[in-house]
């Protein structure tokens, strides 16, 4: 068997150079290679800005860590305002506690600042409102950020603050076993003083039915979380801290000795939390650009929350056929039109690119949905970027998408937003496809078959 393979081998070698000389072979392969792959980065791009709809605020299997709050005047972008609702249920083994039914002192709403802190001016004073929701919130559906639920129109709790997210505060400890005089310190936050008929009314609910959240949710259906001021900036809660809390303050009586205690209600992974946000160009330097794609050729805006999308198509992809996609690249700059002074409103970090599937839905295009699952963006790109111009720009890898294009499997519009955008307050401007320095272009390396 050895013998036969070893003919046959010589046999493959010496007709080899019996067609060709070793060199001429080689040269002649190079060149067909050579050949067959194609550099092209002047596909004409049509993009334009458009306000969404809505967008997806609350899904059962998400959850942020940043839930934006606010009415914000953005010197480009005009305005943006973000509110609350969400429900209120207990955490084991609480739910087992002993709750006495007398000894109410206060009930206060405790909202932890979020670690991605706050978004343009914020050293102003802020008001917000506490309000009942009267109506039914079912955590098991998704929500839209313009659902709205009914609530009570008169306020459980106002305040008015300046926010201090990077502040810690001093508390009291009221546990058994701790030194009732001592302080301990709880991550930044604001405490808001709820009204005292709320108050006894939940308090007064019959202790077992504090241990079912189903029977508190028939009586307490959740809070909304309104802003009552116009400012610079917006603030940011985590909803997800366990200090952020609906926290009863009570006096029990052990052994004769007066104990101050607490009892605690959060908003839970089972709860339903979701935004109402809007945003509102008017009078804006945004405003001309949307839905004007002649205009899109030179500025393109996006931002966070409801804000603006790119829109943008590549119509001569539809020509290509016959084609093997080795990569493709989506480049664009960034356009600094904001002034030395608001250096407060910072650009966004990360972009993405979606596009609408066959039932309407957008979804993130393929080439970044497997990054995700790779539990990274790295490989997709639309991260910020510096070049050695001093000009920031970001870079995403479109090749599936772009093969998927070319296929006619993927629709050709697509669509570049922040990520994740109801939680994001960011906004960037980019400079389009006609920009004579910066163009936003598709850099396309492909084998034509």
């Amino acid at each position: 068997m050895r013998n036969i393979l070893y003919l046959l081998a010589i046999s493959i070698f010496v007709g080899v150079l019996a067609c060709n000389d070793p060199l001429e072979l080689e040269n002649d392969l190079f060149l067909e290679d050579e050949a067959d792959i194609q550099f092209r980065d002047d596909f004409s791009i049509v993009a334009t800005t458009i306000l969404e709809d809505s967008v997806l605020a609350y899904t059962p299997s998400t959850e942020y860590t940043n839930y934006p709050f606010g009415t914000m005047i953005d010197p480009i972008f005009g305005q943006s305002t973000s509110s609350i609702y969400a429900q209120l249920r207990l955490i084991p083994p609480q739910d087992t506690m002993y709750f006495p039914t007398e000894g109410y002192d206060s009930i206060v709403l405790s909202l932890a600042y979020s670690t991605d802190g706050s978004y343009g001016n914020i050293d102003e004073t802020f008001g917000i409102e506490v309000h009942r929701i009267i109506e039914d919130i079912d955590a098991d559906s998704d929500y839209y950020s313009d659902q709205t639920f009914d609530f009570d129109p008169v306020a459980v709790g106002i305040k008015t603050f300046t926010p201090a997210p990077t502040d810690s505060v001093n508390t009291f400890i009221y546990r058994d076993g701790f030194d009732l005089d001592s302080l301990y310190r709880r991550p930044a936050h604001i405490r808001i003083t709820l009204d005292d008929a709320f108050g006894e009314e939940l308090y007064n609910i019959a202790p077992p039915d504090f241990a079912d959240s189903e029977l508190i949710l028939q009586t307490l259906k959740g809070l909304h979380l309104r802003p009552s001021t116009v400012n610079s900036g917006l603030i940011g809660f985590d909803l997800r801290s366990p200090d952020t809390r609906l926290a009863f303050y009570y006096t029990d009586t052990l052994n004769g000795q007066e104990i101050p205690q607490e009892f605690n209600f959060y908003f839970t992974e089972l709860s339903a939390k979701t935004l109402n946000m809007a945003s509102d160009p008017t009078g804006s330097p945004l405003e001309p650009f949307v839905d004007d794609p002649i205009l899109g050729d030179s500025l393109l805006f996006t931002q966070g929350m409801a804000g603006t999308v790119i829109e943008m198509t590549i119509p001569e992809l539809d020509d290509l056929s016959g084609v093997i996609v080795n990569k493709a690249e989506l480049e664009f700059f960034v356009a600094d039109l904001d002034s030395p002074s608001d250096t407060a409103f910072t650009t966004t970090q990360q972009l993405v690119m979606l596009e609408d599937n066959a039932d309407g839905t957008r979804v993130l295009i393929e080439d970044a949905t497997i990054a995700l699952q790779t539990s990274s963006l790295d490989i997709f790109g639309g991260t910020l970027m510096d070049t050695d111009a001093g000009v920031q720009r970001y870079n995403m890898n479109i090749s599936t998408h772009v093969q998927n294009i070319i296929d006619g499997v993927a629709p050709s519009t697509m669509f570049i937003q922040p990520f994740p955008k109801p939680s994001n307050f960011s906004r960037v401007v980019v400079y389009g496809a006609g920009h004579s320095t910066y163009p936003m272009r598709l850099k396309l390396t492909y084998t034509q078959l």
